[in-house]
């Protein structure tokens, strides 16, 4: 229930929603007739999309998410364990595994498998685990078994696979993770800890609090420092997405402070 009432005040307000109760406010004054209030309120509509919908914003706010971590080029030496977090699938049954991962969950996976990989070739001995988490708060499969499945696939023995699928928020990982890792079940060591780059200051307080000094290592970067072309000053789907992003992080933050456990 809680989780549900998360993502519904969530939604209500990210900034475009905010756009539809503008215009729904213009509409109201208009119907009252103040119309000087409500061009006021529609071209408030206007502004506010058009800004969330600009890449200069929208990189320039998630940027500073993003910036906060450097890409991880290997696992350090003494890593136990790569922990890679769900970021959603999609419902399709009838898909593989692999593409019915979110495109966050993918990069994860890959960068995962990618520290993985390099870390198993490297070593004689003390090769990390793989853990994969997050359930599916619908009942379908959970994502940390359909995670497992992509790993598999890319060629991570099922032995060095460990799924936590009964998760649904990062809080509940971070705990799942620690309690795991608890002796005398596992030896606890250093951990790598796999997730989008805009939420990983997030999952990185939040390990710490369950106790737990995780290695960062961003995936699914979704800013660009590169140079920008003229067509990068328009408004576009991907600004927006990057705004409510960051706002989304940014709400999580706030929520995980105020929780303060």
């Amino acid at each position: 229930m809680m989780f549900a009432l998360q993502k519904i005040l969530a939604r209500v307000f990210f900034p475009l929603p905010i756009v539809f109760w503008l215009a729904g406010a213009a509409g109201i004054a208009a119907w009252y007739r103040r119309p000087r209030l409500a061009r006021r309120l529609a071209t408030g509509a206007v502004v506010w999309l058009f800004l969330i919908s600009w890449n200069p914003v929208g990189d320039t706010l998630l940027g500073t998410l993003e910036g906060r971590h450097a890409p991880l080029a290997q696992a350090p030496p003494d890593v136990t364990h790569i922990v890679v977090l769900g970021g959603g699938a999609h419902a399709e049954e009838t898909r593989h595994a692999s593409v019915r991962l979110s495109r966050s969950t993918q990069g994860r996976v890959l960068e995962g498998v990618r520290l993985w990989r390099a870390a198993a070739s490297s070593r004689a001995s003390g090769i990390p685990r793989l853990i994969f988490t997050g359930d599916s708060p619908d009942g379908r499969r959970p994502m940390a078994s359909l995670a497992a499945e992509a790993a598999r696939d890319l060629g991570v023995p099922p032995d060095r696979i460990v799924m936590l699928d009964q998760t649904y928020n990062t809080e509940q990982e971070a705990r799942a993770v620690a309690q795991f890792l608890l002796p005398p079940r596992e030896e606890q060591g250093r951990i790598v800890l796999v997730t989008s780059a805009s939420h990983m200051s997030r999952a990185v307080m939040l390990f710490r609090r369950a106790g737990l000094d995780p290695v960062p290592a961003p995936a699914h970067f979704l800013t660009d420092s590169g140079s920008r072309s003229s067509w990068s000053f328009l408004p576009e789907a991907g600004a927006l997405t990057r705004t409510e992003t960051f706002v989304y992080e940014i709400m999580g933050l706030l929520w995980a402070l105020v929780r303060g456990r």
